[in-house]
């Protein structure tokens, strides 16, 4: 395997020092526990925790999809682990964040066939080329700067997909987004929210096209995946 260049750390050195304080957050063994805590930590009730999960196993049974090898980046404590295990005969699971991935080892543990973990970033995945059926990567792009930032990364889940990939962003036109003004991210946040216009072209521009979308609460709350196809002349490297 080799290691993609691609990304935006060399490119842009205000859009690093904004992630930074962020990538710190995550590397912490303290907010990695909060995570992995359904009820009392990240997530107000273990319904909630599951969410994500919910909506995943959605996408990929509506779409009755079956996959070889599946990506899950960031994996954060590998709670989407089983949402994609009915589904894939691999599961790799990055994480930029060593304390996620001992998080993440833990709940693999209890799963009949536990991921491959490994410490690596997505904006330069340690994979060549259409590695793998199916990239996952949930809860990330809402972190993004638009424009490069979040068409760099978006580039590189495309490039390490043979097929599909599904992705999380927040939906600006949800009723908490508008109330809450999270076009913008709020004062020392990452968090923002986005035009279905800005994901779709991220994609195309990538060499994938958005087949499918879910929502968490339609027009309330602004999480949502989509669901892209890569296209067969788009760009490997």
């Amino acid at each position: 395997m080799r290691t993609s260049t691609r990304g935006f750390d060399s490119e842009s050195t205000r859009a690093e020092a904004e992630q930074q304080p962020l990538q710190a957050k995550w590397r912490e063994t303290a907010t990695a526990a909060h995570y992995a805590q359904s009820a009392r930590g990240r997530w107000r009730s273990p319904r909630a925790a599951g969410k994500d999960v919910r909506l995943v196993t959605s996408l990929l049974q509506r779409n009755k999809l079956t996959v070889d090898r599946a990506l899950d980046v960031p994996c954060g404590t590998g709670r989407l682990s089983e949402a994609l295990l009915p589904s894939s005969g691999q599961i790799l699971s990055f994480d930029s964040s060593r304390s996620m991935l001992l998080q993440a080892r833990i709940t693999g543990a209890q799963l009949p066939q536990p991921p491959r973990l490994a410490q690596a970033r997505a904006e330069a995945l340690p994979l060549a080329a259409d590695s793998c059926d199916l990239v996952l990567c949930c809860r990330l792009l809402h972190h993004l700067n638009d424009g490069e930032e979040l068409e760099s990364i978006v580039g590189e889940l495309v490039r390490v997909s043979s097929a599909w990939i599904i992705a999380s962003y927040w939906d600006c036109a949800s009723l908490e987004a508008i109330t809450k003004g999270l076009r913008r991210p709020r004062p020392g946040g990452t968090r923002r929210a986005r035009p279905v216009a800005v994901i779709d072209q991220a994609f195309a521009a990538a060499g994938a096209l958005v087949c499918d979308r879910i929502h968490a609460r339609r027009l309330l709350s602004p999480q949502t995946f989509v669901l892209a196809h890569k296209e067969k002349s788009a760009t490997r490297g």
